[in-house]
């Protein structure tokens, strides 16, 4: 129990009152300071009561959340707070906790949590404080009120993981949808205008949009696609945080070269060991990418399935994953199988094929932080064949840094990456992926290449 702002200013009158009283020796200010002294103490009480009787005076209805999502995602939940006095929630303990609003009369009134992180984990509390002020707003007293909140946060390329997992059992079963989609990158076709957001190139300011809008705004065209992709994965990072970005950018780029007919070639490699290669366009690519990502991820089929339950699905989607588990099993077993095979070189097998002319663009996905001695061959030999290269990496991997100067070398060994990959011509972009960007196939070529580099 504390004196609020209010309470000190009242004290602070009662010394002055009381001093007056003794000074000139007056009934009137001695009578009005021990009349304030009792109303001080009366609300001193009524705090004290407050406290004893702790949940009695605030109450939440239900007492019990929980949710399982997506790591970023959200999850809210409404409930009914009540309470006698003036409430204020506290949830400074608790950052990945959001309260609307946090400030109440007495009465019943409608509260909104939402929980979310951006790390995977399980998440629970039962530490929500309410700071609780007297009748009279003297004293505040906090205390905590019967509510659990538990929320299980998975890695983000579940998501996605969902998304292969039903294009694995539609190509089964004949369903695929044979339609090639339109996707956004540099090319020459005109697609779209947005606004303007960090990392795009001042060179597709659209002018007249701008000055339309008054706000910056960019031209988005679509992609000129043509060829196949070579896509290196260096899974190496400095954290889950990282882990999760790249997976998630990973699994996005084979869904949406396979969605497209895009041929694709893979690579992955973990601490300069390469552990996977397959390439195709169809369902056993697919299968391979996903089995490599549960697999490096220490991720069950069940933790999947799992998730069946939070992300907006139709009844259809559902039957049909729920029905089709065996096999998908069956076809993950086959592609652990396939990622198990002796693999040649990463150097050894993207110079045989960039020697093809319809195989010229190359994405690279990595940390930029963790130790990779193949990255700069991963850079310059394509280079030096002319093949088009996309460095794409997160915006901050330092969030997953155990000390600031763990942070520091981080950031260091990111500009210098970047440096080395702008010096020799590649184009660079951020994960996370934009939504336009998410099913990017990253294959353009030289000609539109050259282009956009102007």
């Amino acid at each position: 129990m504390s004196l609020t702002t209010r309470g000190e200013r009242f004290l602070a009158a009662i010394v002055v009152l009381l001093a007056l009283g003794l000074l000139f020796v007056d009934a009137f200010f001695l009578a009005a300071s021990l009349t304030a002294l009792a109303l001080l103490v009366y609300d001193m009480l009524d705090a004290r009561s407050t406290t004893q009787r702790g949940g009695a005076s605030v109450r939440f209805s239900p007492v019990k959340f929980q949710a399982t999502l997506a790591r970023g995602d959200s999850a809210s939940f409404k409930a009914t707070l009540t309470a006698d006095r003036r409430v204020a929630l506290d949830i400074s303990e608790t950052p990945w906790i959001e309260v609307e609003p946090s400030n109440f009369e007495p009465g019943d009134w409608p509260v909104l949590l939402t929980g979310s992180s951006s790390f995977t984990g399980q998440y629970s509390t039962k530490n929500i404080h309410a700071s609780v002020t007297s009748r009279y707003g003297f004293f505040s007293t906090t205390i905590k009120p019967e509510l659990f909140v538990g929320v299980r946060v998975y890695p983000r390329f579940l998501k996605t993981t969902l998304a292969i997992a039903e294009a694995l059992l539609k190509s089964g079963a004949g369903m695929g949808d044979e339609n090639e989609t339109e996707l956004i990158g540099p090319g020459l076709e005109y697609a779209e205008t947005r606004q303007y957001q960090p990392g795009d190139s001042l060179r597709r300011i659209d002018w007249k949009a701008t000055a339309r809008f008054s706000s910056l705004m960019v031209k988005q065209f679509y992609w000129d696609i043509g060829g196949s992709v070579n896509l290196v994965y260096l899974i190496e990072a400095p954290g889950p945080r990282t882990h999760d970005e790249l997976a998630t950018a990973f699994l996005d780029i084979i869904l949406s070269t396979t969605s497209s007919g895009t041929p694709v070639t893979v690579a992955a490699l973990d601490r300069g060991r390469t552990i996977a290669q397959f390439s195709g366009r169809g369902h056993l690519v697919l299968a391979s990418a996903l089995s490599l990502v549960l697999e490096k991820s220490g991720v069950s089929l069940d933790e999947v399935y799992s998730l069946l339950d939070v992300v907006p699905a139709s009844q259809e989607r559902k039957a049909l994953l729920l029905s089709g588990r065996v096999k998908l099993v069956e076809l993950l077993e086959r592609a652990r199988k396939v990622n198990a095979a002796q693999t040649r070189s990463p150097s050894q097998l993207f110079a045989e094929v960039s020697a093809f002319e319809d195989s010229r663009s190359f994405v690279v996905l990595s940390s930029l932080v963790s130790h990779s001695p193949h990255l700069p061959d991963m850079i310059e030999s394509p280079r030096a064949r002319g093949c088009d290269v996309l460095l794409a990496y997160p915006q901050k991997p330092w969030e997953d840094a155990t000390d600031l100067e763990d942070a520091y070398m981080m950031s260091v060994s990111q500009k210098k990456l970047v440096k080395f990959a702008e010096s020799n011509g590649c184009a660079l972009t951020w994960l996370p992926l934009r939504p336009s960007e998410s099913i990017i196939p990253l294959t353009q070529s030289a000609r539109v290449a050259n282009l956009t580099n102007r």
